[in-house]
């Protein structure tokens, strides 16, 4: 962790003569395993600023438009990339992200619309491309995912 994250998130001349550094991490484990307190600490260590991408954040306060995620993941990448160093936190990203379940015949998964405001997976396709643009090797900025269901 020190040599992927820590490093190059702290240092800029870290960063920049190792561009083939790793830019998103998932920890995932047991509920209650300090997942969140390692990206915690992490911050701490490296001075970074927190942006929290959780889908009950993301619900909460953006569930109105389309237009509202986008606009609200563009100002969270310009100002991480203002205010280098930057930690995008996403817990429970197993929302945002969701897996293929496999299903039985029997049963039926209900559907859920790609542009729903309480879908929080809606934000996914948005971050997948403003993260191209943004976290790159000029940017000290890492997008950390916990989960208890990889």
């Amino acid at each position: 962790m020190t040599e992927y994250i820590i490093f190059p998130l702290g240092s800029p001349l870290v960063r920049k003569r190792h561009p083939e550094n790793v830019r998103s991490f998932l920890f995932y484990g047991p509920a209650g395993t300090g997942k969140s307190q390692v990206m915690r600490a992490i911050a701490t260590e490296t001075r970074a600023i927190i942006y929290d991408l959780s889908a009950y954040n993301v619900n909460e306060n953006y569930n109105t438009s389309k237009s509202d995620s986008e606009k609200m993941i563009a100002m969270v990448m310009m100002s991480a990339k203002k205010y280098q160093p930057a930690v995008i936190y996403i817990d429970e990203c197993e929302k945002i992200f969701p897996g293929k379940k496999k299903k039985k015949k029997s049963q039926k998964l209900p559907k859920v619309k790609k542009n729903d405001p309480n879908n929080p997976g809606r934000i996914k396709k948005t971050l997948s491309t403003w993260k191209q643009k943004f976290v790159n090797d000029e940017t000290r900025i890492v997008i950390i995912g916990c989960t208890n269901e990889p």
